[in-house]
């Protein structure tokens, strides 16, 4: 079952339960003095990788969203055809 709101909330749970995460995990890393900058490369990679998750959700969400426009605007110039036909219909009708 499918909820509406779900995937916004979703979005934003894991990003609640990600950013302390990862903020904490690179405050360690810092906090050890004998580290190297170049080793925090773990850090760099992670948080790549879980913006292009949300990247790639984020994109998949907008293509439902565009996809729902465009039935929309389809759905609306076939009503507006069908009402154009239908007043010809009734103006011809009339004219007779």
């Amino acid at each position: 079952m499918h909820w509406p709101g779900a995937g916004p909330l979703l979005v934003l749970g894991s990003l609640i339960l990600m950013c302390p995460n990862l903020i904490l995990y690179v405050v360690q890393q810092f906090k050890e003095k004998e580290r190297k900058f170049s080793e925090y490369w773990k850090a760099v990679f992670l948080i790549i990788f879980v913006s292009i998750l949300f990247i790639a959700y984020a994109s998949n969400y907008s293509r439902d969203i565009l996809t729902t426009y465009v039935q929309i605007e389809d759905a609306f110039i076939k009503t507006n055809t069908n009402i154009i036909s239908f007043n010809n219909d009734i103006l011809d009708e009339l004219s007779k």
